[in-house]
């Protein structure tokens, strides 16, 4: 037994006492925390030093540059104008931001909260960034457009070990403007998380299937154990991963098939055992979610269940690729505006027919990988197709699907897929023409994703308006407004006052907030003056009290100045009222 060997054992010992103390504790101290965090370090360095410096990065400096390169132009791409568009803010990504700063005030390091059913790790960079960065969007949405960018440096080293080096480049562009990758990386959501891992896990997994080097499959377990921290259907894509490790693992290997195994478990869990050991304190706390939102929770007789999973997997297979424009329910893409917002499928045209040649080429010269890859593709699908959406007072059959963060797994591997269909059609149309060719299509399909999502506002206008509003980008705008006065004492309309995450969380934590409704009997000048700023909204309750403000010699003298936060109509949505201290 070597030296990396022996630690491997030694930190196992060490985790299973901290499982058992977790479980018959029930608390997570933040010291055994600590340990198990301090002990995926250690494997990532053993990792590091035994397999990725000596046998990549000590001999691929140029794709390294590379690489680097990737990840820092898709970076720019998913920072670009990330406070405007989409415009505001989606709910949840606030409440996303308000239970990432109470973690902060817990006494111990929960892995998973049970009455939210996520976990917290990406909760915790989440806070971390606003702590450097303030109470931004970008603050918050700032996880999501890393991890988003990693993925796409880390995929082009996945094209990289199937392909020759400007196919896998290609490819890489690919994603970098694909449509649906960029909505997901500026959303405060797990999935640009999540896909992040999948691609690391596909990584490790082609290079074990080639190498047969044991320390590429501890990489495998510790990639797979940490993305289950992530997005909650990454659990179906671990367990096909899982599958497909020990598949390998048993064609591989010819000796020690049993403590290869076992190194792999070992591993498994010490990357994840604070969630390992909180699904079994809290098991249904732990499923809650998965629970909430699958088909089979809903009590359906086996006619409309039938209905429902037709529908769904009918939605789930085509509209990622095709759809109707304005069709009734909505057929093209994610039906959601707060993930699909400019309304369009999930891939473009150009990278659909790639895929289509791509699926073609795969089966016909390397059905081994023609297989693997529809492997692949079922964990993301069959976490959408079995899952369900409620919207009051509407329903159609497959409502909500496709879902675009459930689905969001498919994305790599179809992309995968389509690269392999752009060396097809190289090959096909031979070397002289072939290169022009396929960068041309490549930049066309990059140039229509970019114009999908950074146009939105002119693609789909209902969506901009519906996102708009339900984003509360008014709102986050009068808050804005107001931080910048240095207001103490503000007084806000109802209506106003009733969004209190988005006021909880953006507004300055030195401004204290009142709130009235506005009506005949409201002194709103009174309220105005012993305020230091009045925020009133717009609406057919409160415009003749508005319009009766504009009269007041106050207003007139300049003792009360007004500031209106215009919507997308250039219409006034709120009207701001600050007093003046001369």
């Amino acid at each position: 037994m070597n030296s990396a060997s022996t630690l491997i054992t030694i930190l196992l010992a060490i985790n299973i006492c901290v499982f058992l103390s977790f479980i018959f504790t029930k608390h997570y101290f933040p010291f055994f925390i600590f340990i198990n965090i301090l002990s995926i370090i250690i494997l990532w360095g053993i990792v590091w030093k035994e397999y990725v410096h000596r046998s990549i990065v000590a001999h691929k400096g140029k794709e390294i540059l590379i690489v680097l390169g990737l990840f820092g132009v898709a970076f720019l791409v998913r920072l670009y104008g990330i406070e405007n568009v989409t415009p505001g803010m989606y709910g949840d990504e606030v409440t996303v931001a308000v239970q990432s700063l109470q973690l902060l005030n817990q006494k111990e390091w929960l892995p998973f909260i049970g009455n939210y059913s996520h976990p917290t790790p990406l909760l915790y960079m989440t806070a971390a960034s606003i702590e450097v960065f303030g109470h931004t969007i970008t603050a918050v949405r700032l996880p999501s457009i890393l991890f988003g960018a990693l993925t796409v440096g880390a995929f082009y080293i996945l094209l990289r070990i199937h392909l020759p080096g400007k196919f896998a480049l290609l490819g890489a562009i690919l994603l970098l403007f694909q449509y649906s990758h960029i909505v997901l990386s500026r959303l405060a959501y797990e999935p640009a998380a999540a896909l992040f891992f999948q691609v690391l896990t596909v990584i490790f997994l082609s290079l074990y299937y080639k190498t047969k080097e044991k320390y590429v499959l501890v990489a495998i377990a510790l990639v797979v154990g940490i993305g289950l921290y992530t997005y909650l259907s990454f659990r179906a894509f671990a367990i096909a991963i899982v599958l497909m490790t020990f598949l390998v693992l048993w064609k591989q290997t010819t000796k020690n098939r049993l403590q290869q195994a076992a190194l792999f478990i070992s591993i498994l869990f010490i990357a994840a055992m604070p969630l390992f050991s909180y699904a079994i304190i809290d098991g249904q706390g732990f499923g809650a979610r998965t629970s909430e939102i699958s088909l089979f929770s809903r009590g359906y007789a086996s006619e409309e269940l039938v209905r429902e999973l037709s529908a769904n997997v009918y939605r789930t297979i085509t509209l990622p690729f095709i759809g109707i424009p304005g069709s009734n329910p909505p057929s093209i893409g994610d039906p959601n505006p707060g993930k699909n917002p400019s309304g369009v499928t999930i891939f473009d045209p150009i990278t659909t027919i790639f895929v289509i040649i791509g699926f073609v080429y795969l089966f016909r010269y390397k059905r081994g990988l023609f297989y693997i890859v529809l492997l692949l593709l079922l964990p993301a699908i069959i976490s959408d197709i079995f899952s369900t959406e409620v919207i009051p007072n509407l329903h159609y059959y497959g409502l909500g699907h496709p879902n675009m963060l459930r689905i969001s797994g498919i994305i790599i591997v179809i992309l995968f897929v389509a690269t392999y269909g752009l060396y097809a059609f190289f090959t096909w149309i031979g070397k002289d023409k072939g290169v022009i060719a396929v960068s041309c299509l490549v930049g066309f399909a990059c140039l229509i994703n970019w114009f999908w999502y950074f146009g939105q506002a002119n693609i789909t206008r209902t969506f901009y308006l519906y996102n708009y509003k339900v984003n509360k980008t008014d709102v986050i705008q009068m808050i804005t407004y107001v931080n910048a006065s240095s207001a103490k004492k503000v007084s806000m309309t109802t209506t106003l006052a009733e969004n209190r995450e988005y006021i909880a969380f953006f507004l300055h934590p030195d401004s204290n907030v009142s709130q009235f409704a506005l009506n005949e009997r409201t002194n709103i000048l009174d309220i105005i003056t012993q305020s230091d700023v009045t925020v009133i909204e717009i609406n057919p309750s409160t415009i003749a009290a508005v319009n009766a403000l504009l009269t007041t010699d106050a207003l007139n003298s300049g003792t009360i100045t007004m500031h209106e936060i215009k919507g997308v109509v250039d219409q006034p949505d709120i009207v701001v009222f600050e007093k003046v201290i001369h």
